[in-house]
């Protein structure tokens, strides 16, 4: 249930040099210059720094909290996702706002062994998120 309400969101990691009260102009920008997105396909409602995750101390970039972004639809938060390889040239990443449980239970069948991870996508049929493991044996 948790996990559903998560379905507009995106986390954006390494997102530094930009203050709280600017957080959605920067994230805009970044994904219309960095990601070459069209400014008309992206529709933030609003977004935040995820308190303790990190250092709000700009000036320590290891330690930059994580920002969520709440996309008005998932179509939106969709292609901002589908298009996150093009941020392979810069220090920022993008994945899906997954619960603390999903999270953990994502990351113990990643250090399985004979397992090679995983695609983590959006499942194409009643929404939420498919996370699929291919074995490795």
């Amino acid at each position: 249930m948790e996990q559903r309400s998560r379905a507009n969101r995106l986390r954006f990691f390494n997102v530094a040099d930009i203050e709280d009260d600017y957080l959605t102009a920067g994230i805009s920008q970044i994904l219309t210059t960095k990601m070459k997105m069209r400014p008309a396909d992206i529709r933030i409602d609003y977004c935040y720094r995820i308190a303790g995750a990190g250092s709000k101390n700009l000036s320590d970039r290891n330690m930059i909290s994580p920002v969520t972004v709440h996309f008005s639809s998932t179509a939106s938060r969709d292609l901002v996702f589908k298009n996150k390889s093009n941020l392979q040239v810069t220090k920022v990443v993008i994945s899906e706002d997954l619960t603390k449980y999903n999270y953990e239970l994502l990351k113990r069948m990643v250090q399985m062994e004979g397992f090679s991870v995983v695609c983590n996508n959006r499942a194409s049929r009643g929404g939420g998120t498919g996370i699929y493991i291919r074995d490795g044996l």
